[in-house]
């Protein structure tokens, strides 16, 4: 579970319900969520164990319209009466409003606190009074009645662009109340002084997921030049690597157990090997080298072994010594190829990594294969080819390989193989796409609902670490996608981290697209460059300046734990 660095800088937690005592007092700041919740550490007193990954917030309903399940009104809104009775009136086709965010058919993280709903209305319409509607299949209805927010971006408002923060614990109990469930979703307007007539939007359909997304979610930001990390769910990240204290620090892997993290200390290309519990990061089991011998790292499920590829090196070290353990070459690779961007499988068997002889630096190559390298018990075979590489200009190469959480599919990223004289590579790679190959078979995939929009560096796919009822898994990944009015026009701006569906139930076919659409990761904000997303089963946790927990947590036997306040 591994990424590295692209700045130019440089087992679930399931315990009974019940009164439980930190294993340490942890404090630690925090960076703001694109909703403005603040970030501080979280506390060490005694609290109540969730059981799950879902913040305890108190839903928000006010019960405004008695004829619906459950119904917001914005406190904002001074109506002589309630607002669910201006919608009573005739529906108008020709001033229908047009959604814009959520995506349809995308799969929600029932975890996920926060949803702005960005729409568009009619030009030259009068609405003003909007009516956020989800409907469950059994007839169930939620009612948000909001005015037309301002999107908060550059330059003045646009008079047809509408956002709405929708109130985070109605929203989670709505996620709640219809886990694994689609609704469907639409937006109404209509003139309060017209009230006779109102105008709904074409519905969409939202999912969510049967489960909370559980596990440590770790990325660089540039929002403090080094690496941030929060408990899947939490409102915002913690700062946990920052560029003064570890330089870059962003090429950095995590063992899927969550106790262990390598990175590559000091600046991209010319760092060293760093390798420290997630508990007191700033603190390395061995005493880091002098000389350059990093580039991208994976560690065994234990943190026992990392693997390190740098300099067209691939080295398998043991974690505690940094003693060299094995060197994969040409034998296990094939002539003139190298090994980028290893990955170890859930089950520590094998290795995923891109096979390449043109590698551009210890982090980027110009052609590449997916490859599979049996481990063996550290006496590596022959490495297996799933995806081939094309060479010619034009021709797809492959990149970033990453394993599902029950090892039959790899996820990657796809771009195109430059010229001589305008050579690409996996760096910042424009034309990146997402797909996926299964291990057994070699069927490989688009994943075109999750890519999204062409052309949009979507790259560093990462699964999370656990899958969920019926197969579904999500894939992080970074791009430069579009969010709606509040970053508009991004192929040329900020990377972002956003998440998509898996369907992982049935065996991939040919040209039959198993993702669904991204859902933007709201613990970032618009104006951030967020990149390469890697994943832990916990989140470590105890003593030390960088090691504290998030707000609504405390740290429980060494790991982090969401508690009831």
């Amino acid at each position: 579970m591994t990424a590295c660095g692209l700045a130019a800088a440089c087992s679930p937690l399931r315990q009974p319900l019940g009164s439980i005592t930190p294993a340490s007092s942890t404090t630690g700041a925090a960076g703001s969520s694109a909703a403005g919740a603040s970030g501080a550490s979280g506390s060490a007193g005694a609290g109540m164990l969730t059981g799950n990954q879902i913040p305890q917030l108190p839903p928000e309903w006010n019960g405004c319209d008695p004829t619906v399940f459950r119904c917001y009104q914005d406190p904002g809104l001074s109506l002589s009466s309630p607002a669910s009775g201006l919608f009573g009136g005739m529906p108008d086709p020709a001033s229908k409003p047009v959604i814009v965010y959520p995506l349809d058919g995308a799969i929600h993280p029932i975890n996920l606190a926060d949803i702005t709903f960005q729409w568009r209305r009619a030009p030259g319409a009068a609405q003003t009074l909007f009516r956020i509607r989800l409907q469950r299949a059994n007839g169930d209805v939620f009612e948000f009645f909001v005015p037309c927010d301002p999107a908060a971006t550059a330059g003045p408002p646009i008079d047809t662009e509408c956002v709405y923060h929708l109130p985070r614990g109605a929203w989670l109990d709505v996620a709640s109340t219809a886990p694994g469930e689609t609704l469907t979703a639409e937006v109404a307007g209509v003139d309060p002084s017209q009230p006779t007539t109102f105008a709904a939007s074409d519905p969409l359909s939202l999912t969510f997921s049967p489960e909370d997304v559980r596990g440590g979610l770790y990325y660089w930001s540039n929002a403090i030049n080094g690496t941030q990390r929060l408990l899947f769910g939490a409102l915002a990240p913690t700062p946990f690597i920052p560029h003064a204290v570890n330089a870059c620090g962003s090429c950095h892997a995590l063992s899927r157990d969550g106790s262990t993290i390598a990175f590559e200390q000091g600046d991209a290309g010319s760092g060293v090997l760093w390798v420290a519990s997630t508990a007191a990061v700033d603190t390395p089991l061995f005493s880091p080298g002098t000389m350059h011998d990093s580039g991208t790292q994976a560690l065994s499920h234990d943190g026992s072994r990392v693997l390190v590829s740098y300099s067209g090196r691939l080295l398998l070290k043991d974690a505690k010594t940094n003693e060299k353990l094995f060197e994969v070459d040409e034998t296990e690779l094939g002539l003139t190829q190298h090994a980028f961007h290893p990955e170890w499988s859930p089950d520590d068997q094998n290795i995923a990594v891109t096979v390449s002889a043109a590698g551009d630096s210890d982090w980027a190559v110009r052609t590449g294969a997916i490859g599979v390298l049996p481990y063996n018990g550290g006496n590596f075979g022959n490495v297996e080819i799933l995806v081939p590489t094309g060479t010619t200009p034009g021709s797809d190469f492959n990149f970033y390989p990453t394993w599902s959480p029950d090892g039959h599919f790899i996820a990657f990223a796809t771009g195109k193989v430059g010229t001589p004289t305008q050579p690409e590579t996996s760096y910042k790679q424009p034309t990146a796409r997402l797909r996926l190959v299964n291990v057994s078979t070699k069927v490989v995939v688009e994943l075109t609902a999750a890519t999204n929009t062409v052309n949009r560096m979507t790259s560093w796919p990462k699964f999370a670490p656990f899958a969920q009822p019926g197969g579904l898994m999500f894939l992080t990944f970074n791009a430069k996608l579009d969010y709606g009015f509040l970053l508009p026009d991004n192929a040329g701006g900020n990377p972002q981290l956003w998440i998509a569906a898996i369907d992982g139930s049935k065996p991939l076919q040919a040209g039959v697209d198993p993702s669904r659409a991204p859902v933007w990761l709201p613990f970032q904000a618009p104006g951030e460059q967020n990149y390469e997303t890697s994943w832990a089963e916990t989140i470590g946790c105890g003593a030390g300046k960088t090691s504290g927990c998030g707000d609504g947590e405390v740290c429980n036997a060494g790991k982090c734990a969401m508690v009831a306040p």
